[in-house]
């Protein structure tokens, strides 16, 4: 269960995340500061519930599912708007990709709004904000495949993860 200030990302959990294609670069058209109607609900709702409200937009889910066990804290916790881990790959049946079989320890990056900072001084909807980076820094890696595993790190793609929430039916 996640409730607002706990890490979810603990050594040794393990999760199942879903393959996905992200939207294409430049789709996401609004800008990232927060509208009058944003400025009201951020002073009145908890960022769990607007977490909730407001769920990822754009791309697609994908046909395949990978589950990871979560090995090591990078960069993870409160003021971190992504979240850094090190997680062990785990086979997860016949839908695991081709492209991870036989790699063991990988980083994996979660843009996470709940620990963004809900409560600051400043005009940026954290939202709109980390769907904007992960936008960009999907097509940042597509554009440069050519390289990965030389100047910058192999990108094994997009992924969707859901977490169960105290109070919420599902």
């Amino acid at each position: 269960m996640i409730l607002h200030g706990m890490l979810p990302y603990v050594e040794g959990s393990r999760f199942t995340v879903r393959s996905h294609n992200p939207p294409p670069p430049g789709s996401i058209k609004k800008l990232h500061h927060l509208t009058k109607e944003a400025k009201i609900e951020r002073s009145k709702i908890l960022p769990l519930k607007r977490c909730i409200l407001h769920l990822p937009s754009g791309g697609s889910d994908g046909n395949y599912m990978v589950t990871f066990e979560v090995v090591n804290n990078i960069r993870a916790g409160p003021d971190h708007d992504a979240q850094v881990v090190a997680v062990r790959v785990l086979d997860s049946g016949p839908a695991f990709p081709e492209h991870l079989k036989g790699v063991g320890l990988v980083v994996a990056k979660l843009y996470y709004p709940l620990f963004s900072d809900h409560a600051g001084d400043d005009d940026t909807d954290p939202f709109l904000w980390l769907a904007r980076q992960y936008e960009r820094e999907a097509a940042s890696y597509h554009r440069l495949s050519d390289l990965q595993g030389s100047v910058i790190p192999v990108f094994y793609g997009s992924y969707s993860l859901e977490l169960p929430v105290e109070g919420s039916p599902s």
